[in-house]
Order: C-alpha cells, then sequence, then structure tokens
C-alpha cells in the first residue's frame, strides 16, 4: 500500500489485486457480496481491507499535506500546476479534472479525483446554493 500512495495506479490493476485477493479467499467464483467480507467480524466480515477506498485515502491525505504550512519539493511541483487554475483555493470548488484547463500528471489528478469526489455536496436547499464556491470565487 506503500507504493501506490505514491504512483499512480490504474483501475485494471486494482480490479487484477481484488480479483487475485478474493479468488484466495474463496478459492473461485464469490460466495457472498464483497461488501459484507469489508464488514468487521462482529457484524459478519472478515474485516478483509478494501483496496479501492484505500487508495482513494491515501490521495486525499497527499491533498490535506499540501494544505498544511510546510514546505517541500512535491508541494512546489503542484502548486506550479494548480498556480494558473486559482492553488490552493480550487479545493475549496466543485470541479472535473478532465475540464480543467491545464495539464496534471495522472497521480495529481488521481489526488484531485478522489477530492472532488470525496468533497462533492449534494445541493437540496436554497442555503447549499448560496454556499457554494464557484469559479474559484
Amino acid at each position: 500500500m506503500y507504493k501506490a500512495s505514491l504512483i499512480s495506479v490504474s483501475e485494471d490493476l486494482i480490479k487484477d489485486v481484488n480479483k487475485l485477493l478474493y479468488g484466495f479467499i474463496w478459492k473461485g467464483n464469490d460466495k457472498i457480496k464483497r461488501t459484507a467480507l469489508i464488514n468487521d467480524i462482529q457484524n459478519g466480515g472478515l474485516k478483509v481491507f478494501n483496496i479501492q477506498s484505500m487508495i482513494l485515502s491515501q490521495r486525499v491525505i497527499a491533498l490535506k499535506r499540501f494544505i498544511e504550512d510546510y514546505n517541500s519539493p512535491w508541494k512546489s511541483a503542484l502548486e506550479a500546476f494548480l498556480g494558473d487554475i486559482g492553488g490552493k483555493s480550487i479545493l475549496c470548488c466543485n470541479f472535473d479534472t478532465r475540464k480543467l484547463p491545464i495539464y496534471l500528471p495522472d497521480f495529481y489528478k488521481e489526488c484531485l479525483n478522489a477530492w472532488s469526489y470525496v468533497s462533492t455536496t449534494n445541493v437540496v436547499s436554497y442555503d447549499d446554493v448560496i454556499n457554494q464556491t464557484i469559479w474559484n470565487n
């Protein structure tokens, strides 16, 4: 998992690892839903780790560190990429990395996609609409 927190991980690799992991557990096809296996033992699961959610959390933690106040070479590289579109303030907005007008390396794109996935809120009331940050404003 440490290496997965430092490099870009494709969806195909995640699927292959899940296939190997659950194939080992069941020696073939799944017998119950994978989400049931992820549960704690008290709830009827086997406390199997969810690789996709672990990688997602690592990406969010990387951006959390990006926001913190200390200097690091990787932070200056990310700031250089995000400088044209508002820098750290983009993390306050709803955005789609496919529509950003800059090139981002795959790892940074995965981090921003994870942040967007986790921080997206459903707009259900007038106050939700008023309090949204739009276009970095």
